[in-house]
């Protein structure tokens, strides 16, 4: 009986019948880059084209046209219909030529669509050159510090003292060399002022070192905190520790003031003077001089306020303001558009004319992962920021260029809400969907239970005691939120507890959300990182939009838990800073045997579950189609069994002639 199947070759735009060597499966595989949520059907190779096949292909190597692309196309006969089964392409360049045997071998690649990605995938793209309108998006010093123990600390101190106040956090703030003239009976002066300041974090509690079983101060250096130095240990039960460290405002330098005229006119609104104990002179203004220690202030004079003359008077005493706490990003645009430029700049013809048409769960009403809609689904209102202008907001010209492939920004868009792309059937263009419509669909009618036998293994790999999402671009932590790191621990024995394999991470190298580090300490980050922000929905009156609670639903604690819930290890889990969670589903980690059919290729689906031996909610890993035959092997995973039965009583038994009964009574 003649085989089902035929092939050509696609030669300067013609379609040549051949017949190839070799050729001995076709195999569907589930594509192993992070946040693919596709399959790709590949040719075993290398494939071999010899005699008349050999000859065209020769004689186009020996043309000006060698350097034309080729391709090769396997088609199937199918209830009485030739139907295109796989297409793939090659170049010349790829063959190895035996001409005494009048041979050459090839392996071919995909033309599937995810070519025209994957062929680009590092390419370097301006995201900046993104033509849409920008947004602006305001917050406060007070907003980005909730949840936060950090504050800021100011000093007074004599420009005599500064060698005494290097190191322990200090660098100077300002400083104040006006001349103070003299009186009748005085000679005039300079003044020596010099306020220093640093971020402080105070009453961090003791954490256990497991090595020598003690309560002691935590290491934080990874947040480049450091134990305060004029700190000191206490030995009641309640033990906390002092950190500090120098603040690196990108761009900053120190406030001089030379005239007394300065403190009114040279830095504007930035530096406000007030009556001393006045309130605040308007939203977004911290506070510079206070009461010792956490303040600047003339003690010996007044313990709130500086004084700014010789003379000591009421009317001198002065309180400082520092308008640092308000801050205006006036170059976001919306995160959408920024993966489809990406999109339209490395492969055009996957990208969907409106950038909206790229995801459905970044544009519904209601959030597929959390279920919850109107406010509480920030997914509509993600925006997106160069780094530097995040560091710093102010300055005068913008950034121009931030260069990065769909591979960074696309993989750092899945990993931190644990979405994939896959092309849309229905449309041929790329779609950007959460782990939910991954596992949402009806029963494939697929059925391999006549096909396959009960032998399984699982699979130890997928199977971390530990789980992490990292964000390398972040610091800033409080009571309930980290932005740098999300954790999940497993217990028990079904989990991987081999030492140095049993932890897992996924990792966001260029996105970060934790502005708040990109605002206090910029010079940690580099400009290149991609900041994206939440923006509140607008109320009635207001012109500019917020950052929405600090950003913090972008920080990886959060994001772990709101978005990281389906596919895990195991039901229950405990994540650092939310304790106890029942996940929505577990990730199919029992690897079963292939089982066989003679059923419809287009039936072996990565969204539909399999019916085998195994039970109903089998997923594919993997499927090979036999060219000499036409079964198809089908590879699929089950999620580990879920049982409450309890193990079932047994009796001890020994072969007389073998043991000592007694022995192992």
């Amino acid at each position: 009986m003649a085989l089902p199947y035929r092939f050509f070759l696609l030669v300067l735009g013609r379609r040549i019948p051949c017949h190839p060597y070799g050729l001995s499966k076709i195999t569907r595989t589930v594509e192993d880059r992070e946040g693919a949520f596709h399959t790709r059907d590949l040719l075993s190779g290398p494939i071999t084209f010899a005699e008349a096949d050999f000859r065209l292909l020769y004689a186009v190597e020996r043309s000006r046209e060698r350097c034309a692309p080729l391709g090769f196309v396997v088609e199937k006969r199918h209830a009485g219909v030739w139907q295109e089964r796989i297409r793939t392409t090659f170049s010349l360049s790829d063959c190895t030529f035996d001409v005494p045997r009048c041979e050459l071998q090839v392996t071919v690649q995909p033309e599937d669509g995810y070519h025209l990605l994957y062929n680009n995938w590092q390419r370097k793209v301006n995201l900046l050159d993104c033509p849409v309108p920008r947004t602006t998006l305001t917050t406060t010093i007070d907003t980005l510090n909730l949840g936060s123990r950090d504050r800021f600390e100011f000093i007074r101190i004599d420009s005599a003292q500064e060698g005494d106040y290097s190191g322990n956090g200090w660098q100077v703030f300002l400083r104040n060399t006006s001349w103070i003239s003299g009186s009748l009976l005085q000679k005039g002066t300079r003044n020596r002022d010099v306020l220093l300041y640093r971020l402080a974090r105070r009453g961090v509690a003791y954490v256990l070192n497991p090595e020598t079983n003690q309560a002691e101060p935590p290491d934080l250096s990874d947040q480049d905190f450091q134990l305060d130095e004029d700190w000191v240990p206490t030995d009641d039960t309640t033990q906390t520790a002092d950190y500090v460290k120098t603040i690196q405002l990108a761009g900053f330098k120190p406030y001089q003031i030379g005239t007394y005229t300065d403190w009114n006119g040279k830095y504007g609104k930035e530096l406000i003077l007030t009556a001393c104990g006045a309130p605040s002179p308007g939203p977004g203004y911290l506070q510079v001089t206070g009461p010792a220690p956490y303040g600047a202030n003339n003690e010996e004079q007044t313990g709130t306020c500086l004084n700014l003359r010789r003379h000591y008077d009421d009317k001198n005493f002065k309180s400082l303001w520092w308008r640092y706490g308000a801050f205006r990003f006036t170059r976001c645009f919306p995160l959408l558009e920024g993966l489809n430029y990406v999109l339209k700049q490395t492969a055009p013809s996957l990208a969907p004319d409106d950038a909206a048409n790229l995801s459905h769960f970044f544009t519904a009403d209601q959030n597929a992962a959390t279920g919850q809609g109107g406010r509480l689904n920030e997914l509509n209102r993600l925006y997106l920021a160069a780094g530097s202008d995040i560091k710093r907001p102010g300055a005068s010209e913008p950034a121009t260029r931030l260069r990065l492939s769909a591979e960074e920004l696309f993989t750092d868009v899945a990993s931190s809400w644990d979405v994939g792309w896959f092309i849309d059937p229905a449309t041929g263009k790329l779609r950007f969907e959460h782990r939910s419509w991954l596992e949402a669909n009806e029963l494939a009618p697929l059925d391999l239970r006549e096909g396959g036998y009960l032998q399984y293994r699982y699979t130890k790999a997928k199977m971390p005691r530990v789980e992490r999402l990292q964000v390398q671009q972040a610091a800033s932590e409080g009571a309930t939120y980290a932005f740098q790191e999300g954790v999940v621990t497993y217990a028990g024995a079904c989990v991987n507890q081999q030492e140095g394999e049993n932890e897992s991470s996924r990792s966001v190298n260029r996105l970060t959300g934790d502005i708040r580090t990109l605002v206090l300490q910029g010079d940690r980050f580099p400009d290149d990182c991609l900041a994206v922000l939440v923006a509140a929905p607008l109320t009635a009156g207001q012109l500019t939009q917020e950052v929405e609670n600090g950003n913090q639903a972008l920080a990886a604690s959060n994001l772990f838990k709101h978005y990281h819930r389906r596919g895990r290890v195991l039901r229950q889990g405990t994540l650092t800073l939310g304790g106890t969670v029942q996940f929505d589903s577990v990730r199919p980690t029992v690897q079963l045997e292939p089982a066989t059919t003679c059923g419809p290729w287009q039936d072996v689906s990565l969204r539909r579950p399999l019916t085998t031996v195994f039970g109903v909610n089998g997923r594919l890993l993997q499927a090979e189609e036999d060219l000499a035959t036409g079964e198809i092997a089908v590879t699929a995973l089950h999620a580990g069994p879920e049982s409450e039965l309890p193990v079932p009583g047994f009796e001890r038994a020994f072969d007389a002639a073998q043991f000592d009964a007694e022995q192992f009574a």
